[in-house]
This record gives structure tokens, C-alpha cells and sequence, in this order.
């Protein structure tokens, strides 16, 4: 006879180790080194933050990731987490936030709008006034940059040296190239219209697929986790031209069509 399935609450709690800090996760992990609850539980798989965040809190909002406070990939901890969005996944983002404003990082740091770059301004061990800062690229692209103790964002950074505050929602930038960050090709952008700039990920034209039952192609494309239909047509490129119209609709100055 075949073993009961575990309910999400009784497999968690048998892989986590309380302590005052940090929940150790000692179950599978993914390969971003993140806790990982496979299959065998809830049919699909969820990583070991999320599980923690559905018991302790419910639901999280659509389109957000659950983040860690701690820096600690493993920890489950409910007060070590909060929720942000997928690019702002890379270590210390959020939470470095918190940390600066604008006069002490303009203090540190210059910020050219025409060309993205960033020079220091202070000397100190190792730093020479006038140098640009070490940044490293995430594995989306990103340019990262440590600047008194906390790694943010460059991006973020540029437009908190210009604007004078941390922007509300993600950064779009509106060329894609993601390592210039020149104040231009910055602008404000909720987690929809950020995806929505983007290329897309198969061979063909962005927005459509080849639907078999119906023997034609089918244009969509979503907005705030919802998808939106816009028809099936005979060729691609008739799709295509729908998805561009109901994409501008959708996204307006966001709207990308390749």
C-alpha cells in the first residue's frame, strides 16, 4: 500500500531547525542554493521561503518573489523574509536601501546623467578620488555596487543620486541594455511594464504561437499576471499585428514587438 502524502506543514516542519536567528532549511536545494520542496507534496514544486511565507502569512501578492532580509539562502525564517520583485533577487537590495539616501552616497560617490558612470569622490583605503567603483554584472545583466558596506543596484543608485530617492516600483531600462545606466534610459516601472520590454524568448515573432488543435496562431500577452487573448489568426504575422496593437493598448511606451 502506498504511503499518504505528507500535508506542506508536516513536510516543512520536519526539515526545519529553529533557532534564535536564522530557521535552518535541511531539506533539498535547488541550484541557486535555495530550499526546495519537490513534487511528492503539493504536485508541483515551491521553494522552501515560499512554503514558510504560505504558512505563516497566506497567499503573497502576485508577480513578487520571497526575499531574504538575512542574505541567508537557506534560512526560513518568517521574519527574516519579505517580498520584492524577481530582479531585485541579488543580495542585500532591499535591505541595503534602508541603509542610504542621497546625501551619503552623493557625498561618496559623483554621478554623470549623460554617460551612467560613477566616480568616487572620498579617499579612503584603496579608493582613490576620481576612480570609478568595482561593479559586477548579475547573471541578468545587472550592475551591481558596494558602496558603504551595502551592495545595490547601480541603476537603483543613479537614480537615487539624481532623483534624490529610491524609485517606488522596479527601473526599466527603455533600451534593454541593462549595464547602461545613463539617467535616459532609466524610468520608473511597475513589474508588468518591465517585463513587457523585453525580447522575446523563442525563434519567430513576439507574441504569438502555433496553436495545433485549431490548426492556427494564436496572439496574447499578459499584464499584472493575467493574460489577454487577442484572437487567432491564419498566419503569424497577421497574430503578430495584433499582438503589437493590443500590446500598445496593454503597455503603452513599455510595449516591446521583438
Amino acid at each position: 500500500m502506498a504511503m499518504p502524502r505528507k500535508t506542506l506543514e508536516e513536510f516543512f516542519w520536519s526539515r526545519v531547525k529553529k533557532a534564535d536567528g536564522c530557521w535552518a532549511w535541511t531539506g533539498s536545494v535547488n541550484k541557486e542554493g535555495r530550499g526546495h520542496i519537490g513534487k511528492s507534496v503539493l504536485g508541483r514544486t515551491i521553494s522552501a521561503p515560499r512554503a514558510s511565507w504560505l504558512l505563516h502569512f497566506g497567499a503573497p501578492e502576485a508577480g513578487k518573489n520571497i526575499l531574504h532580509r538575512c542574505e541567508n539562502k537557506l534560512c526560513v525564517n518568517p521574519g527574516h523574509l519579505f517580498l520584492g520583485s524577481r530582479l531585485e533577487r541579488e543580495p542585500r537590495v532591499k535591505w541595503a536601501e534602508a541603509d542610504l539616501n542621497a546625501a551619503s552616497i552623493r557625498e561618496q560617490l559623483d554621478y554623470d546623467p549623460e554617460t551612467g558612470n560613477f566616480k568616487w569622490k572620498m579617499s579612503r583605503p584603496g579608493i582613490i578620488p576620481g576612480q570609478s567603483p568595482k561593479m559586477k554584472a548579475t547573471k541578468w545583466g545587472y550592475l551591481r555596487i558596494t558602496i558603504l558596506g551595502v551592495t545595490t543596484m547601480a541603476h537603483r543608485l543613479a537614480w537615487l543620486h539624481h532623483y534624490g530617492r529610491w524609485p517606488e516600483g522596479d527601473i526599466d531600462h527603455a533600451n534593454r541594455d541593462r549595464g547602461d545606466n545613463r539617467i535616459t534610459n532609466l524610468r520608473e516601472a511597475t513589474r508588468s511594464q518591465n517585463l513587457a520590454n523585453k525580447k522575446t524568448r523563442r525563434n519567430g515573432l513576439k507574441g504569438v504561437t502555433f496553436h495545433k488543435h485549431r490548426g492556427r496562431w494564436s496572439a496574447r500577452a499578459n499584464k499584472d499576471g493575467k493574460a489577454h487573448h487577442f484572437g487567432y489568426f491564419d498566419t503569424e504575422e497577421e497574430a503578430h499585428a495584433a499582438y503589437c496593437t493590443g500590446a500598445v493598448k496593454l503597455h503603452g511606451e513599455f510595449a516591446r514587438f521583438k
